[in-house]
């Protein structure tokens, strides 16, 4: 693991080569399903219906001995011999857009690097058994597409075109079309284009590659893609109309307008990549929504949102992010929340050692709940009960806070988490005297301790009891996990050694700006990702979790003006493997967690159906029940239930569309009732269907008796009767 470990220990600061050269890296390891995907039939099946798949195949990666350093010998000559295109400062592409652009991405030509990238890979392969044998396998047991030929291809593609590729969308009432352009440097493109969708297009059509002639009598519907090369450009399109009409459009290109400027002033400041949207011109083009959710939207600030745009570049070896939203008036709303610069004091509680800080200056609580109100108030000004009855146990105490809030994680998963949070206060004892009823209620413990004042009690719950511990200080309120915690952060500010003032966090905020900010985001990663690596075996992480390291920092400062609100960042120097296996880690637990919440919540949403239609009977039993979800919701009408809208449930569920065999969509899944009406209903199936094959795994039906029942695969593609939902497993 030699190599590997000193990667991670001494690599350079993360910049685009180490992102790049390892992305290439992944593209081989994951794309080829080599430890995911090897183990036998039978294996993988045991696997699939276990509560914890998804955790990689680290058996397979057992046989390899050594496989883990040939990785970092990998990535680090990635690292050290890529050569990545230079920031650009101009684009020509600009000039070629039309000025109905309100997406705009661009990125440099990789095929070179990725050329290197392979080179670097074949050489590697040769030199090293473990990876041989590891490729080989992977090969000979691979149904996808060659990898190798399919990166081959694309260097081949980048030596016909110019240094930069440009992705563009445009918005037009119900359309919207994208297209990706490129400068064409030398002729034969076209002839290559064709041989190329062939090969790789497999059992599917691919897409059609047209000349300036062709396009003219071409056929072709909205969701086939179009490839158009022309002496000077190459253009990528998402349809065929998109391409006519860009093609055919005489109006003033993009370089012209406020969002073209704009975005040409990140060019003058030297970009890799950059995205961009105009976000106002997007919101003019789309339906607006409901009357309510539209007010909501306006009272959030967000409606006023002018541009975002995210940009990276490089320069004398330090990588640098920007990511800017600005509205074309003063923020207000929660777009408003985020106050000017200043200094954190909650910093001052900070050790050097923490782990994850996030520090921010926010208005005046108080005002934060006054929006938090407004945004909740129906038409009429009502406020939900529930925000009437917090009102006067909350305003007391948030008029005593300052905005200043600062929320510190240094122990992790699968240890005990160790975090505090730190509130500023207009005045500490004021502040206890508005929490002590609250605290009188969990009866806490005091305890003094080297003069300070300390309350500890436990928030009850049968299975996890959760553990508060507080101390009122000057001017703040120190909440933390443990009773040893919160006196670490007080400590901390009585020493004046606090993190805000160590060279490693100055080091880390962005070139040129000072910890004075609207909010600090902070991370040493060396504790961050030695916990999250402990997930490993321990005979596959034992080497990099004893690896002596480095403080590995990095910080993220959000600046916020009247009418901006910018992020900055300079990339902190860890190694990028240790990333992705973390991420290769937690992203299919994220994704498998999701389904399950969406699976839950369509459970949850039949039986409001249920018993929604239990009440309908009852209330009109000439009706029987209802013979679809709208006449369970109100519809557009604000006047008494009745049998056509009983009110019995919210307009999501029972949207105003979901008549007879139509849907209404909540929470990952789609609602249709299908009743079984004569002169009245006696028979009824509610139906709920994964809106995508992400979204669940699971169909469900339920009928008048009210038992839910299930059926696993992909989402049906027709309704069902109530006999055939009665067949299916039940789940109650």
């Amino acid at each position: 693991m030699r190599y590997l470990r000193n990667f991670i220990s001494h690599s350079n600061p993360i910049n685009l080569r180490s992102t790049f050269s390892f992305a290439l890296i992944l593209f081989f390891v994951l794309a080829s399903s080599s430890i995911w995907a090897q183990a036998p039939q039978h294996q993988q099946k045991r696997r699939t219906n276990n509560a914890a798949t998804s955790q990689p195949n680290w058996e397979e990666l057992n046989k390899y001995a050594g496989l883990l350093e040939e990785y970092g010998r990998l990535i680090a000559r990635c690292q050290q011999e890529i050569k990545l295109p230079s920031a650009r400062f101009e684009s020509r592409l600009l000039r070629v857009l039309p000025q109905s652009t309100v997406g705009f991405g661009t990125f440099p030509n990789y095929g070179k690097a990725a050329h290197q990238a392979l080179d670097i890979f074949h050489e590697e392969l040769k030199s090293s058994a473990p990876l041989r044998d590891w490729w080989k396998q992977t090969q000979s047991s691979s149904k996808g597409p060659d990898f190798e030929k399919m990166l081959e291809r694309y260097y081949q593609l980048s030596e016909y075109l110019g240094d930069e590729v440009v992705a563009s969308g445009t918005v037009k009432k119900d359309e919207g079309g994208f297209l990706m352009i490129a400068e064409v440097k030398k002729p034969g493109l076209e002839s290559f284009l064709r041989t190329a969708v062939k090969d790789f297009a497999g059992k599917s059509t691919p897409p059609q590659v047209l000349t300036p002639k062709e396009l003219a009598t071409a056929k072709g519907t909205d969701r086939d893609p179009v490839i158009l090369v022309r002496p000077d450009l190459v253009i990528f399109s998402s349809d065929i109309k998109t391409l006519r009409n860009f093609v055919a459009s005489r109006e003033a290109t993009l370089d012209m307008t406020d969002f073209g400027r704009r975005i040409s002033e990140s060019y003058a400041r030297g970009v890799d990549m950059m995205m961009a949207a105009d976000v106002h011109g997007i919101l003019s083009q789309i339906p607006k929504g409901r009357p309510q959710e539209q007010r909501t939207f306006e009272r959030s600030g967000f409606a006023d949102t002018k541009y975002a745009v995210w940009e990276f570049s490089t320069a004398n070896g330090e990588t640098a992010g920007q990511a800017e939203l600005s509205f074309i008036g003063p923020r207000h709303g929660i777009a408003s929340w985020l106050t000017a610069p200043a200094r954190l004091g909650g910093l001052d509680f900070v050790a050097p050692d923490a782990g994850l800080v996030f520090s921010a200056l926010l208005k005046n609580p108080a005002e934060i709940f006054a929006d938090i109100k407004s945004l909740a108030a129906n038409p009429e000004g009502q406020v939900p009960p529930q925000l009437a009855q917090m009102e006067p146990v909350l305003l007391p105490i948030l008029s005593q806070l300052t905005g200043d809030i600062t929320l510190e994680l240094d122990a992790f998963p699968p240890t005990a988490a160790e975090w505090k949070i730190i509130f500023g206060a207009k005045e500490a004892q004021a502040l206890q005297q508005s929490l002590a009823p609250i605290l009188a209620s969990f009866q806490p413990r005091k305890i003094e301790d080297d003069g300070e004042t300390y309350y500890s009690f436990q928030l009850p719950n049968p299975k996890n009891p959760t553990e508060i511990n507080l101390s009122f200080q000057k001017g703040y309120l120190v909440v933390g996990s443990s009773q040893q915690a919160v006196a670490k952060a007080v400590l901390t500010r009585r020493s004046g050694e606090s993190l805000v003032k160590s060279a490693k966090f100055l080091t880390a905020l962005p070139t040129g700006h000072s910890a004075d900010a609207s909010a600090i985001f902070y991370q040493n990663s060396v504790g961050f990702l030695k916990a999250m690596l402990s997930r490993m075996p321990p005979e596959l992480s034992r080497d990099i979790l004893q690896a002596p390291t480095q403080d590995i920092s990095a910080a993220s400062a959000v600046y916020a003006d009247e009418t901006t609100i910018r992020q900055l960042s300079k990339s902190g120097s860890t190694g990028i493997a240790p990333v992705m296996v973390v991420a290769a880690i937690a992203i299919p637990n994220l994704l498998r967690a999701r389904t399950a919440a969406n699976e839950a919540a369509a459970v949850s949403n039949i039986r409001t159906v249920n018993t929604a239609q239990y009440v309908y009977e009852q209330s009109y039993p000439q009706k029987g029940f209802a013979r679809d979800l709208s006449t369970l919701g109100s519809g557009s009408s604000e006047g008494a239930p009745s049998a056509a809208h009983a009110q019995l449930m919210n307009n999501n569920l029972g949207c105003e569309g979901g008549t007879s065999g139509n849907w209404c969509s909540k929470d990952g899944y789609k609602f249709t009732i299908v009743a079984d009406c004569a002169k009245e209903c006696d028979e009824y199936v509610v139906i709920a269907i994964p809106l995508t094959t992400s979204s669940g795994n699971r169909n469900f039906c339920s009928t008048e008796d009210a038992v839910i029942h299930q059926k696993a695969g992909p989402p049906l593609t027709s309704v069902i009767d109530a006999s055939e939902c009665r067949s299916w497993e039940a789940i109650q």
